[in-house]
């Protein structure tokens, strides 16, 4: 994560650091520098073809298709290059979507502002994993997010794909309706998707236990599966999410007995009582040491700009706004967060005040290892610890980029 205080120590013993100054009776703690997050977005699958433009960033607009992979110089389709332009480094808290020229640049934008970095992989990329020949091999990366494939993986990727994810990687896997095959190869989205979990190497024929339907359907729903009040995707930093538009997508279906860990997290407006394993919309799951989640369409990803040859519409932050920027950017950050619980200081004030957490959740005193505490509060406030916090080992505590935490209380570092 960017410029972020990372509080993390892993040998034996418990170091006090009650905060004692003879002039102050509060010490603020700015920033710090640490390992960047970064995230990979495809652009292999044919994602620039026909009447979408499922890239972020795009300085060149010569790509065509025929009935399969991108020819260069054969039409006027985005090109993305890796890394975008302008560069993200320039990136603030007011920068508009519109910096970068992509449908994918809005949520790109909002990534580059957590502090990640954003990179694509562009129409001739690689999918590899663990292959040190490939500057862009999926090892470098803690998400790899493909939006509507319309291109069959091959075996070899598969492979990479799934030994991404096992081994702790992120993957967020956007659908779309049955027949929008739109490189014309005779292959839609949920083909692509359902062929790689069903015809790979791994021995399992559902490794990630969901399936997308061969469906196309259009539906506002605020059917939302009955999940805890910390789930990071429903009630994360972002926001909460209570309703999402599909303009012509799909539904997913689950199979725990392939893979218990797999759970729904937004249902179709007709499925009653908001369970069971069909109708989903919006699921998620754990395979490794992993996560993934799984969307049916693509139009919430869509900001409305890009390919000026294409029809595009504000979905990321227009159709029941913010539900859908809520929906990506918590699943995104979920997907990079190695902790096992987040808690997200969000208010202003002191720290025992549920108010001032992200769904009402207060920290435990003792932070377990792989939990993690982020200090991100509103603009102009501060978090103050008036109480006694201790920091396990392997436990993080992380303060966002110009973000202050005050400590008239007492921080017990474990080491």
């Amino acid at each position: 994560m960017k410029n972020a205080l990372r509080v993390q120590h892993g040998q034996p013993g418990l170091v006090s650091k009650r905060i004692c100054l003879i002039l102050l009776s509060f010490f603020v703690v700015n920033l710090a520098f640490t390992q960047q997050v970064k995230i990979l977005f495809d652009a292999t699958k044919a994602e620039a073809a026909g009447n979408a433009d499922w890239v972020i960033d795009a300085n060149a607009h010569n790509l065509g298709y025929s009935s399969g992979p991108a020819i260069l110089n054969a039409g006027s389709e985005s090109n993305p290059q890796r890394l975008p332009d302008p560069v993200q480094s320039a990136v603030i808290a007011n920068t508009p979507e519109t910096y970068w020229m992509g449908a994918l640049s809005f949520w790109a934008i909002d990534c580059v502002k957590k502090g990640y970095q954003v990179e694509t992989l562009p129409y001739n990329g690689r999918i590899t994993y663990g292959d040190g020949t490939n500057p862009q091999d999926l090892s470098n990366y803690k998400a790899y997010i493909i939006c509507e494939p319309n291109i069959l993986f091959t075996l070899a990727e598969k492979t990479a794909i799934l030994s991404f994810v096992s081994s702790g990687g992120g993957l967020f896997m956007i659908g779309n309706h049955s027949g929008a095959d739109r490189n014309n190869d005779g292959f839609d989205p949920p083909v692509i998707w359902n062929d790689l979990m069903q015809n790979n190497a791994s021995g399992n024929s559902n490794p990630f236990g969901l399936l997308f339907d061969q469906l196309d359907f259009s539906q506002t729903s605020s059917n939302l599966a009955a999940l805890p009040a910390n789930d990071s995707i429903l009630h994360g930093e972002m926001g909460n999410v209570t309703t999402v538009k599909w303009s012509n997508g799909t539904s997913i279906t689950l199979d725990p007995a392939a893979n218990a860990n797999v759970k729904a997290v937004v249902y179709r407006s007709n499925v009653a009582g908001a369970t069971g394993n069909t109708g989903v919309m919006v699921a998620c799951s754990r395979y490794g040491s992993g996560k993934l989640v799984a969307i049916g369409d693509s139009s919430p990803c869509d900001d409305g700009t890009g390919d000026v040859n294409d029809g595009l519409f504000p979905g990321y932050n227009g159709d029941v706004s913010p539900n859908h920027r809520n929906l990506l950017m918590n699943s995104t950050i979920w997907l990079v967060t190695d902790a096992h619980h987040s808690y997200t200081f969000t208010g202003n004030g002191n720290w025992d005040i549920s108010s001032n957490w992200a769904g009402g959740l207060v920290p435990p005193a003792i932070l377990a290892a792989g939990d993690t505490i982020i200090i991100n509060h509103e603009g102009g406030g501060e978090c103050i610890l008036n109480i006694t916090q201790q920091i396990t080992a392997g436990a993080e505590l992380i303060v966002r980029t110009g973000k202050n935490l005050v400590i008239p209380g007492e921080l017990l570092i474990q080491q």
